[in-house]
């Protein structure tokens, strides 16, 4: 955006509509992930695109599978359908880890119970866990044998990703049509505010549908021209993984040497943290008041009562007053 005049070129867009095919946006994720263009839908961020998946697949009564903790839209949006929810309860005494014992609940679950769909996040949201692909496939090729979507939004992706290769379930969607994978611009990227999210499917019911029920405008032409530029340049998420990984390794070594928290190790760039002597409420308006704002995790399913809250990993005199605001807290 520095190399380019930007308030030129957004004048000049201002008397025309921004183009609603996303040509330019389809056709580079295409290239990327190594699909067909007509299987990549842009969408007004996840969380409008799993709204309209809840809309467009799950009625009153329906079932729907949600392993939990997990992202809580999942259950927000399907609930408003009217459809039921089948909860997989993670292990607390595992740390909420995936293990074969997971794949095989919820295999159970989907040949008994004839869920319409399966909510998953990989990297997990909130743990920010990573589930290995090898399990995830077979719990997705048994949902393909009884027509269960798969729905995995791997909106932390990138924080998985390697250098020179995708660690992403996209590469499963020519073997499995009931896969649905979404991807953001939101996290990695830093671009929240711009609110372009994509999904990836093999399904064309699923697409079609998911067009139908989308905005006829959902962007702006700036979000668009931003969008298209953090595409591009595959150079910043590389850069901002690495980072994350040696902050969030020097910021996890200090809590360890923390008394009184406990907290979840994580491969993205938010953990979950808790401290022994107070709610997460009273931890949420202790940090609050110290300039930290964060996410009370205690209602979250999966992990209700359990007085966790989400933090984000930052730079590194960010996180080291953390540690010191943290240790001040209990002190």
């Amino acid at each position: 955006m520095e190399q380019t005049d930007i308030t030129k070129e957004a004048v000049k867009n201002l008397v025309d509509y921004p183009d609603n095919h996303y040509r330019l946006l389809t056709s580079y994720l295409s290239k990327l992930y190594g699909v067909n263009p007509k299987c990549i839908v842009i969408g007004s961020g996840l969380e409008n695109m799993i709204d309209i998946l809840s809309r467009a697949i799950l009625t009153v009564n329906d079932k729907y599978l949600l392993p939990t903790p997990n992202f809580s839209l999942f259950e927000e949006f399907s609930s408003r359908t009217g459809a039921i929810p089948v909860f997989v309860q993670l292990n607390k005494e595992n740390r909420y880890q995936w293990t074969s014992a997971t794949a095989d609940e919820i295999i159970n679950c989907i040949k008994n119970l004839s869920p319409k769909i399966l909510w998953m996040s990989n990297p997990v949201n909130p743990t920010g866990q990573f589930i290995e692909h090898e399990m995830l496939e077979k719990i997705i090729a048994e949902a393909n044998r009884y027509n269960c979507i798969v729905v995995v939004d791997e909106a932390y992706g990138e924080y998985t990703d390697q250098d020179n290769e995708f660690n992403t379930c996209i590469k499963f969607i020519d073997k499995y049509p009931n896969l649905v994978v979404l991807r953001t611009l939101s996290k990695i990227f830093g671009l929240p505010s711009i609110r372009i999210g994509y999904m990836a499917t093999k399904n064309p019911d699923i697409i079609e549908i998911t067009k139908l029920y989308r905005q006829v405008f959902p962007f702006s032409w700036f979000s668009l021209f931003v969008g298209q530029i953090a595409l591009v340049d595959q150079e910043y998420p590389a850069l901002s993984r690495k980072l994350n990984i040696e902050r969030r390794t020097r910021l996890f070594q200090h809590l360890d040497q923390l008394d009184g928290y406990e907290y979840l190790k994580s491969e993205t760039c938010v953990f979950l943290l808790k401290s022994k002597t107070i709610s997460g409420g009273e931890l949420v308006d202790k940090l609050e008041s110290k300039g930290y704002f964060v996410a009370n995790h205690n209602l979250i399913s999966g992990i209700k009562g359990e007085n966790y809250v989400r933090l984000t990993v930052q730079n590194d005199d960010d996180n080291n007053c953390l540690v010191e605001t943290l240790k001040n807290l209990n002190g």
